[in-house]
Formats: C-alpha cells, sequence, structure tokens
C-alpha cells in the first residue's frame, strides 16, 4: 500500500501573534498577504498529524510507503523535517 501525505508550508503562528502584539505586522496593498519576510514557515500543524497517524499505520505492521508531496520552491527543509519524522 502506498499513503501519500500532501503537506504545507505556513507562517508560525507564534511568530505571527509576537509581530501582532508588537504592532509589526503589516498586512500588503492587496488586503491578503503579510509584508515581513523574517518571519520563519514551517509545515502545517495538520499536515504533522497526517503523517504520524500515516506513521502508525506502518509501525501497526502494515506493509507500506509513506510518501510526503508538496508544491513550491525551496522546500527542502519542509520535505527534511518529513523524513526525520520517519516518511520514507
Amino acid at each position: 500500500m502506498r499513503i501519500v501525505v500532501c503537506v504545507k508550508e505556513v507562517l508560525d503562528p507564534d511568530a505571527v501573534d509576537a509581530y501582532a502584539l508588537s504592532g509589526g505586522l503589516v498586512i500588503g496593498d492587496d488586503g491578503t498577504s503579510i509584508t515581513q519576510s523574517t518571519i520563519p514557515r514551517l509545515m502545517n500543524g495538520y499536515d504533522e498529524q497526517a503523517i504520524e497517524a500515516a506513521l502508525r499505520i506502518r509501525d501497526a505492521g502494515t506493509e507500506c510507503t509513506v510518501s510526503v508531496v508538496s508544491i513550491g520552491t525551496d522546500l527542502t527543509a519542509l520535505l527534511r523535517h518529513a523524513l526525520a519524522v520517519g516518511a520514507d
């Protein structure tokens, strides 16, 4: 069996909260994007939980391959994190 987990990179919610509380959060002209480029990015928490569920299925004895896919540029850190937790 193959298990494929789709993951995405999001802004660190703790860092966004810190910027918002300090009054330093600036919204772009389009009204939907944040202009700060210093906010770290990490894997979405729900996606991490999906990887964990897939790994539990594999650890329960089911012969399977856990693959992680994503779209975007410079996702090396994101995919390395998935490999570090046990994805194939």
